[in-house]
């Protein structure tokens, strides 16, 4: 007998997934915005023999940049709710991507000719009051005016963003989205550094920022073809834009301006206001200036005692060779110097101080203001960047690097090479890779501490303690023998940034009404760009006097563990303000 079979479970509804498409194009409009953004910090170095540049020229360009962003970013969601994301974001993706390539446009300027900002009616600020006056290469002030072009553009895109998921997702599924196309920052931030140098080595500097620009131009082509509004889309299927819009409020709620006056009357806003000061511009730091720092650290021609690698050979090679290099090394070393290698090679003598007479010695010869007879090498096998820099004009940026290339280049396996510019973009990458996974643990933290009962207050503040000082011992990274310990040093900070500013956005949460988050938000973010600017400007004028990042370093070390006292003195306990 045939038992009656039960009724069969209702099956899902295949709902579609094209809306994923849509936070695919929104999470290469963000690798795309920051590997425009990235691309001249990875070829400071090279940029700055080739053109001129002064460090402090280049803490201009990138104070520029920030300024404009900060200004950007103030107004960029203003514009969208103006023009609509379907013209807006494409069109602010246009403008930055025109930008971008402007940079490689600067190599028609004449390297020779002078920038200088005229006050026609404040002369007395030209002759009397320094800082207000500005000059510089030409080509120097050509980035500048790009970048001042790319922070204001620049800045559009996340607002622009947040908009298109509320658009095109349901309210259970927009921090996911939001995740995803914001991971585009991390991948855009790993893969620039590692990309850019290959593309300058093999195809110049002003092709590279054509190629980083021309990626924007072509993520429009693909925003064209692919976008449209959810209620208009060919491409949606009814079912799955039912699905969008049955999972959004009936009515979006509007939300009320606060203005920045009535802001500040709210002491958590100082707290979020004094963080987005002191640390914030941390970010702008480790974006314009980490592949510097290791291109003066690792890179730098002047030798230090670890880069003669083998002592013994070396001296061996300077007593015993009759080549060229040997010979034209002996005839330039110090009295004390040939005594103590002629003492050596007779079994008397110790290493350590040959070592270190040979490293000062070789330091005068490197970074006199002379470049090397080339007769002195004759027979030497140079590499293919050796004699590229040999064909150009020199001068004082180059010439040091082509006096240890062709000591590099004599003696490969005694005397260690520089980090090249693709060692150093993989170091960079390494870098942000590791910042990469601050923002998920500090979210990770701060939650899981909720979960094992602990108090909103006592949850973020710890969390807060444990990033600030997790940054703290990155004034060491200056004295790091090695790249990978100086990154990883860094890198540890740049993560626990990463972990702060993600619980620095939900401590806005926290305490804030809801109709003031935006505001707040946006304020912050103005006042970190803002202050990024100076603060970059700053760094270029102390690398210039100093020749190092040292007091930099030391700086950030500390602007976590301030922000977190006066987040103390101003905001004992985290919780809800109340709204007037």
């Amino acid at each position: 007998m045939n038992q009656p079979s039960s009724p069969a479970a209702p099956s899902l509804p295949v709902v579609g997934r094209f809306r994923w498409a849509i936070c695919g194009l929104l999470f290469f409009s963000v690798a795309v915005n920051y590997i425009d953004r990235l691309t001249l910090g990875i070829l400071k170095g090279p940029l700055s023999e080739k053109l001129g540049w002064t460090d402090l020229d280049y803490g201009y360009i990138m104070a520029a940049f920030s300024f404009a962003y900060a200004f950007g970013y103030l107004f960029g969601g203003w514009a969208m709710d103006r023009m609509g994301v379907k013209r807006g974001l494409p069109l602010f993706v246009l403008v930055w991507s025109a930008a971008a390539m402007a940079h490689g446009l600067c190599g028609y300027m004449d390297m020779t000719e002078v920038f200088r900002m005229k006050y026609p009616w404040f002369s007395w600020a030209e002759k009397g009051i320094v800082v207000l006056t500005l000059t510089m290469p030409l080509t120097a002030a050509g980035f500048m005016f790009a970048r001042i072009l790319l922070g204001l553009s620049e800045g559009a895109n996340f607002p622009a963003a947040i908009k298109i998921v509320a658009e095109w997702f349901p309210v259970k599924e927009r921090a996911l989205s939001t995740g995803i196309f914001n991971a585009g920052t991390n991948v855009g931030a790993v893969i620039c550094p590692v990309l850019v140098p290959w593309i300058f080595l093999h195809l110049g500097w002003e092709t590279t920022f054509y190629v980083t620009g021309g990626t924007g131009f072509v993520w429009v082509v693909a925003w064209w073809w692919i976008y449209d509004h959810p209620e208009t889309h060919k491409r949606l299927s009814p079912e799955e834009c039912h699905y969008i819009r049955e999972g959004q409020p009936l009515v979006e709620e509007k939300r009320a301006k606060v203005s920045w006056i009535k802001l500040l009357g709210y002491r958590a806003v100082w707290a979020y206001v004094i963080a987005g000061i002191l640390a914030a511009p941390a970010w702008g730091f480790y974006q314009s200036f980490l592949p510097d720092f290791l291109a003066k650290k690792f890179s730098a021609p002047k030798l230090v005692l670890a880069d003669v690698q083998d002592v013994n050979a070396f001296a061996g090679k300077l007593t015993q060779a009759n080549g060229s290099p040997a010979l034209f090394l002996r005839g330039q070393f110090s009295p004390k110097t040939q005594s103590i290698l002629s003492g050596y090679a007779n079994g008397n003598g110790d290493a350590t101080n040959l070592n270190a007479a040979l490293v000062e010695d070789l330091n005068k010869l490197i970074l006199t203001p002379t470049r090397f007879e080339t007769n002195a090498f004759r027979g030497v096998t140079l590499r293919p960047r050796t004699l590229e820099l040999l064909a150009k004009p020199a001068n004082t940026n180059t010439i040091p690097r082509i006096n240890r290339m062709l000591l590099e280049d004599a003696f490969p396996t005694e005397i260690r090479r520089m980090m090249n510019l693709q060692a150093i973009g993989w170091w960079t990458g390494a870098f942000f890779a590791l910042a990469a996974i601050g923002g998920v643990l500090g979210g990770w933290l701060s939650g899981r501490l909720l979960n094992k009962g602990w108090s909103l207050n006592a949850a973020r503040k710890v969390t807060f303690l444990i990033c600030a000082l997790a940054v703290v011992p990155v004034f060491l990274a200056p004295m790091a023998g090695t790249a990978w310990l100086a990154v990883l040093i860094i890198g540890i900070a740049g993560s626990a940034h990463q972990g702060w500013s993600a619980n620095l956005f939900s401590f806005v949460s926290d305490t804030m009404p809801k109709q003031a988050i935006s505001s707040v938000v946006g304020l912050g973010g103005f006042v970190g760009y803002f202050t990024g600017g100076f603060v970059n400007g700053f760094t270029g004028y102390i690398v210039q006097e100093t020749g190092s990042y040292i007091w930099v370093f030391v700086y950030f070390s500390g602007t976590y563990v301030v922000s977190l006292l006066a987040m103390q003195l101003l905001v004992p306990k985290i919780e809800m303000t109340k709204a007037e």
